[in-house]
């Protein structure tokens, strides 16, 4: 089964902590969730196929008619057998999930999802919640189907699935989780790796006969295509290095023997032309796994988590006060351009906090950007090119892809334009990388 857009739909935040309500779930406690979930539909936020029940219409009815909370929810359990369901699944949580957090949780789930995730014709919406001072974490998630007839359509729900841990587990530990029970392949990477597996580590992956499934579960959690390539014989590479010059790959993940010098002289190799690399040092399959994982999320990005309020938070300059001024006063005589390409949806989000920061701190100081994970980089690569008649500054992020980087830094040096790197992918990261690159800009303007 192939899953478009599977990661990163929503995102809040890796853990969001919860009132726990302790004591019986009685019609009162209910309603109040059931009202929660229609004003969230009514306020057109949440899943969006929550309007397919019908809740707002049968509350608003359920108010004129009933006599008490009980019949108010009697009603609702009769409006639809959706209803029906979406009462049962309330009544499971309050009943299944310990510590008071089924009902809070769930609500939250159908108001305000953490991830909501699309399988085709089958939605998943999933979170992970915590009380206040517990560090145990609840994972949670919830299915249902949207099935059309005709010029109608309506939900039928699933079970919801809980999974306690007194471990922090991270977003994407979970997710790829969901991936690997669905089989789930990405339709529109952004990256493409190559996994290199050593003679003396193909026993190792041999031991765990779903590894290729889960490591392409982990790929589908951050956007890439992972193919795994065994070197069963190092004195016959030619297939493998014909492979890895031909697919276009980003990425080059070696999971080899330390003494195994032919991977890493592809490696360098591979690095010297543009790509990334990242090495694997596990001797089990689990623990090669968990270290792709992470080693991905650092190479193409992954969840890079705002603090509260950071789009609209006033960072601090990396410049002293008289550069700065020094700087306004020349960007006043002369509005600035840069150019700015690379990262993903998360960097996307601060970018207009960060235009509005550059104006307040130097005035008329424009920033172009494009996104480096784009299918058709050319495109990216013409498009951005093109301003390099007027920008004075390249930021280029390492979130690209290899022949976009390449070609950029290319043209960017035969225009006599400075390229700055943004290393990081937080927002204060991005912000004082294109201030040290007007502040390049305006001393070449001076030089």
């Amino acid at each position: 089964m192939e899953i478009a857009d599977f990661s990163y739909q929503r995102f809040v935040e890796d853990s969001v902590a919860l009132s726990p309500h302790g004591g019986p779930l009685d019609s009162d406690r209910l309603l109040a969730a059931l009202q929660a979930v229609a004003e969230a539909v009514s306020r057109g936020s949440g899943p969006s196929d929550m309007q397919y029940v019908g809740l707002v219409d049968v509350l608003k009815r359920s108010v004129a008619e009933a006599r008490s909370s009980d019949d108010q929810v009697a009603l609702v359990r009769a409006g639809s057998p959706a209803l029906a369901a979406l009462i049962e699944l309330f009544e499971e949580a309050h009943e299944l999930v310990s510590d008071g957090l089924g009902v809070p949780a769930l609500t939250r789930l159908l108001t305000d999802p953490q991830r909501l995730i699309r399988l085709d014709d089958e939605t998943l919406v999933a979170g992970m919640f915590t009380t206040d001072g517990d560090d145990t974490r609840l994972a949670m998630s919830v299915r249902w189907r949207l099935i059309r007839e005709g010029a109608h359509a309506r939900l039928e729900f699933g079970a919801f699935d809980e999974r306690r841990t007194d471990a922090v587990p991270d977003a994407e530990s979970f997710l790829s989780e969901l991936a690997f029970e669905v089989g789930a392949r990405s339709r529109h990477p952004r990256a493409r790796a190559a996994l290199i597996v050593s003679p003396l580590r193909l026993d190792a992956m041999a031991s765990q006969p779903d590894f290729e499934r889960r490591v392409t579960a982990m790929g589908v959690v951050l956007d890439v295509v992972i193919e795994i390539h065994p070197v069963a014989d190092p004195q016959r590479l030619g297939a493998i290095d014909r492979e890895i010059a031909e697919r276009g790959y980003d990425i080059l993940i070696l999971w080899v023997d330390p003494s195994d010098q032919w991977g890493w002289r592809r490696a360098d190799s591979f690095e010297a032309h543009g790509g990334s690399q990242g090495v694997l040092s596990a001797l089990d399959a689990n623990g090669a796994a968990e270290q792709l994982l992470t080693g991905l999320r650092d190479l193409v990005g992954g969840v890079a988590l705002p603090a509260p309020g950071d789009v609209e938070h006033r960072g601090e300059s990396s410049l002293e006060p008289a550069q700065v001024a020094r700087m306004r006063a020349s960007v006043s005589a002369s509005p600035l351009l840069v150019v700015f390409v690379g990262g993903n949806e998360t960097q996307a989000q601060y970018r207009t906090g960060i235009e509005l920061e550059l104006s307040a701190r130097f005035g008329a100081v424009t920033v172009v950007w494009f996104e480096g994970w784009g299918s058709n980089w050319n495109r990216t690569a013409d498009a951005a090119s093109r301003h390099f008649i007027t920008a004075e500054a390249l930021v280029l992020m390492p979130f690209v892809r290899t022949e976009l980087g390449r070609t950029l830094r290319k043209r960017a040096s035969e225009n006599g334009i400075p390229e700055i790197p943004c290393t990081g992918r937080g927002r204060q990261s991005l912000l004082h990388a294109i201030e040290t690159a007007v502040a390049v800009a305006i001393s070449e303007r001076s030089a």
